[in-house]
């Protein structure tokens, strides 16, 4: 080959070159001019009338060629049915570059800038949801329903190549969306919403960034403000053509948000607030491989997943756990509890296993040393408590009381959910309220000894409304099926109880509930050298509900009575007091009341002095 040959070549190539980007440029200039992309908007508009309910008005379309394919619209927007604005923006387009596509990997992009959302619940419904026709079912083996059986060979997991290497980016600059919900009156705003999602593809990495200002209220009494951020990665991975496993993590940050519900609670910027999680998949499978809630001084890990999606013999592991969570600084939050000086811990973990339709867990929570100051105590008592839930049952639940001179114990347990079958027992070696709180002073007396009056009008406030029906309050005890179906057993055994210098002992009985009949099946109680001892029965299945009752005092000194606090005997007369009635009735309203009781009953008094003379 002569020296001139390898110069005509690389000129050959050169002008090749020249040529072929002439011609790019050419194509890059001509064809939009010649391509109209803007005469396939009314066609666009036209066609989707048949499938909205609604008006889309679309801006001019643009071709652009210059590096990429690059179509832009100069706005668009979507009304309701009445005219509401649900979805607008200003500037949108999508491109995609010639460099990815001849790579084999293309890259579409979609962006929009400044677009508006607004969703809005009224009594008509959602208007998004309302946007779209409902399309009428087609008869089975119809043209429009037809059944198209797949290729052998073919696998739902297996998808062509240029499939699994195509990328989709989106990009939403400052957006805002809207929820009006006008019968909670909860309007709901996000404000400077950011959305950068990249690579977004079946076999590359995937970039998730979304941040936000949110800015919710419901009424005058809770809003929700400040800053939001979410961030994301997804890792999928393949086998050939076949998705074999993908990965994420996850990452939402709401420290910076303001929480507030009118006096009760609030949640100030840089309280913590946040997720942390790593996720995966498979094509049978969703795991939690960590999961970590943070909420101010409150920290949950979880784990778990469901294997074997999609088939019957599902199988669903779950674990979740708390740090010991201090409460003194939940003061913080709920601002009534400064008063209280509140101290302790709580605590709970739970697990749950099995297949889907029959999942057995178990779940515990634990109050520990639990102390709390108040104007009327004059110690802090103390509270433990513990409950266990396994599978439609708690198994059981414990909860003590302690303060000096006091100690209080109560066990229980209650089978199914759905048809209850509770049984409470309370236990005291001894309870003296006068060690542990400051009784209300009795009333100051005037110049001849009597008791302020009390105004009628101020009296009937206090109570009940006149005309309300308390027969009509049962109803819906009788309409929910749970409680209708409900057992339940309490028994009480207090060795005693002493309040203002009058001590009860012992004082014990039981109660219980079965299928709306409740039930007084017991009751003793001693007091002043006596013993009152009653039982009663109370139906409460008919709309008028009806009772019965029974009760005995045997050996009540009228004298012990009047020195302690009794003074209602203090001009009567003394002695040891005997007394026994029964009675039924129907109604728990005054009137049918009074007219339905029927009681008989006697009263004896021995050894007995008239205390006026």
């Amino acid at each position: 080959m002569s020296k001139a040959q390898p110069r005509k070549f690389l000129k050959w190539i050169g002008i090749s070159v020249g040529v072929f980007l002439l011609l790019l440029v050419a194509t890059a200039v001509i064809v939009p001019l010649v391509v109209d992309v803007d005469q396939f908007r009314p066609k666009i508009v036209e066609t989707s009338k048949e499938y909205l309910n609604g008006e889309l008005k679309l801006g001019r379309l643009h071709l652009s060629l210059w590096g990429q394919i690059k179509v832009r619209v100069d706005g668009f927007s979507l009304n309701d049915a009445q005219g509401r604005n649900v979805v607008s923006a200003a500037d949108v387009y999508f491109h995609v570059p010639f460099s990815s596509i001849f790579s084999g990997s293309p890259r579409l992009t979609f962006a929009m800038k400044k677009p508006e959302v607004t969703v809005i619940k009224d009594k008509s419904g959602i208007n998004a949801m309302q946007l779209v026709k409902t399309a009428p079912k087609a008869a089975p083996g119809s043209p429009e329903a037809p059944s198209v059986p797949p290729s052998p060979g073919t696998s739902s997991g297996s998808l062509p190549g240029i499939v699994t290497r195509a990328r989709l980016g989106i990009e939403m600059l400052d957006a805002r969306l809207a929820y009006v919900d006008k019968s909670t009156d909860l309007v709901s705003r996000v404000e400077a919403l950011d959305v950068h999602v990249k690579d977004l593809s079946l076999s590359r990495p995937t970039e998730i960034e979304i941040s936000a200002k949110l800015d919710t209220r419901m009424g005058k009494v809770l809003s929700v403000k400040g800053p939001a951020k979410l961030r994301a990665s997804a890792q999928p991975q393949f086998k050939g053509t076949e998705f074999e496993k993908a990965s994420v993590v996850i990452k939402a940050d709401l420290d910076g948000v303001d929480i507030a519900y009118g006096e009760l609670f609030h949640k100030a910027p840089g309280i913590p607030m946040n997720i942390d999680g790593k996720l995966a998949a498979t094509p049978t499978s969703a795991i939690i491989e960590s999961l970590t809630a943070t909420f101010h001084n409150a920290i949950v890990t979880m784990s778990g997943g469901m294997t074997g999606v999609g088939t019957p013999g599902a199988e669903v592991t779950f674990k979740a756990a708390s740090n010991d969570v201090a409460m003194s600084p939940w003061s913080q939050l709920v601002p009534m509890l400064k008063a209280y000086e509140l101290t302790g811990a709580a605590a709970f973990k739970a697990d749950a296993r099995g297949p889907l339709g029959k999942l057995q867990y178990q779940a515990d929570l634990a109050i520990k040393a639990l102390k709390a100051k108040a104007p009327t105590l004059k110690v802090q008592p103390q509270i433990d408590a513990t409950v266990r839930v396994v599978t439609d049952k708690v198994e059981r639940m414990e909860m003590t009381f302690k303060a000096p001179g006091n100690e209080l114990a109560v066990v229980g347990s209650v089978v199914s959910f759905t048809k209850p079958r509770a049984n409470v027992q309370v236990t005291s070696t001894g309870m003296d309220l006068d060690q542990l709180m400051d009784f209300p002073k009795a009333p100051k007396k005037d110049a001849a000894g009597a008791a302020p009056v009390v105004d009628s009008k101020q009296g009937a406030a206090s109570g009940a409304k006149p005309g309300s029906d308390f027969d009509a309050l049962l109803e819906p005890l009788r309409e929910n099926a749970v409680l209708a179906s409900a057992d339940a057993v309490i028994g009480f055994n207090l060795k005693f109880i002493k309040a203002m210098d009058i001590r009860v002992d012992p004082i014990d009985g039981q109660m219980s509930l079965r299928s709306l009949v409740a039930n007084l099946d017991k009751f003793r109680m001693g007091v002043f050298d006596g013993l009152i001892t009653s039982s009663a029965t109370f139906d409460l299945k008919p709309k008028m509900p009806r009772y019965q009752f029974g009760m005995q005092v045997a050996g009540f000194d009228l004298k012990k009575a009047v020195s302690s606090q009794l003074e209602m005997f203090k001009n009567t007369a003394y002695g040891k007091l005997n007394f026994k009635m029964n009675g039924k009735g129907a109604s728990f309203n005054p009137e049918p009341a009074k007219s339905n009781l029927e009681a008989s009953g006697n009263l004896a008094m021995t050894d007995a002095q008239f205390a006026s003379i």
